[in-house]
């Protein structure tokens, strides 16, 4: 006879109850996969690479198919990426992790509790869970930014409404008026879209990714043995986006923007001890 138990999360917000979290206690303790180390690969300056449990001749292959030629970029290049697909399936099966230069974080430790899959792209409280409380450096840019916006736009609004008493600031509020309608139509249609995207759920030792128009769901697991994990910074122009990008074993490479505290969580839930949802939690999860 089994004793049937629940997922225990150390949060103080109530947790979603789903298949996904309902295991046999005893089955679950025969899953849960002993602390393996996973390689992490960090990319210093002049495009040297280091890491501390590779091995040298490993690390060595890494960095000549890493190195600048004819001023390309080491990591657009495909010798690089079949590179580490290659020290991922032969010298590092637990796990291989590259992060490129600039990270602005540390590596946080492994997340030891089992948790319900935690999505990226929205305000999920077990982002906090997984990457710890302290605020990143990202958000503490963003608060000041956030400020500097509050008062802007309160010394705006000031005039604006002085200008709604008199005829001519009523005139110019009914030009206006439609411009702004425009913009805010916009900005809703490009939020829309970017929701029509997939779907990342972190999960213990894998990234799930799933369509979201896609009836029925088919959701697609990388686990760290199947993927290199990368987190760098990527120049677009006039910006700097934090990426994630995942190397599969077989197939296309997948990426995404995230924020320092995803990035963090991503790595903490990377090297978790427990085993991946099965295919059919997932398609318990994508069912509800």
């Amino acid at each position: 006879m089994h004793t049937q138990s629940w997922c225990e999360i150390p949060i103080s917000h109530p947790v979603r109850r789903n298949a996904f979290c309902v295991l046999f206690a005893s089955d679950y303790a025969a899953l849960i996969v002993p602390p393996s180390p996973i390689h992490f690969v960090r990319v210093e300056r002049r495009s040297h690479l280091t890491s501390a449990t590779l091995a040298p001749e490993t690390l060595a292959r890494l960095q000549s198919a890493f190195s600048r030629r004819w001023f390309i970029d080491g990591w657009a290049r495909r010798s690089f990426r079949d590179a580490a697909r290659r020290t991922l399936r032969e010298d590092a099966p637990t796990g291989l992790v590259l992060l490129g230069r600039g990270m602005q974080f540390d590596v946080p430790p492994a997340f030891e509790q089992p948790f319900e899959p935690v999505e990226l792209g929205v305000n999920d409280p077990q982002l906090t869970t997984l990457a710890g409380p302290a605020p990143t450096r990202e958000e503490r840019v963003m608060f000041v930014v956030w400020i500097v916006i509050a008062l802007a736009l309160a010394a705006l609004a000031i005039p604006a409404l002085v200008a709604l008493f008199f005829p001519a600031g009523r005139n110019l509020w009914l030009r206006g008026g439609p411009v702004l309608l425009c913009a805010a139509a916009l900005i809703a249609a490009i939020v829309a879209l970017a929701r029509l995207g997939s779907r990342w759920l972190l999960v213990p030792g894998g990234v799930v990714i799933a369509r979201r128009w896609r009836r029925p769901a088919r959701p697609e697991l990388l686990t760290r043995s199947a993927a290199c994990a990368v987190l760098r910074y990527v120049h677009t122009g006039k910006t700097v986006i934090l990426t994630l990008e995942l190397w599969p074993l077989r197939g296309k490479v997948r990426r995404r923007a995230v924020s320092q505290r995803e990035a963090i969580a991503l790595l903490a839930a990377w090297q978790s001890p427990h085993p991946p949802p099965t295919a059919e939690q997932l398609r318990e999860l994508f069912a509800a």
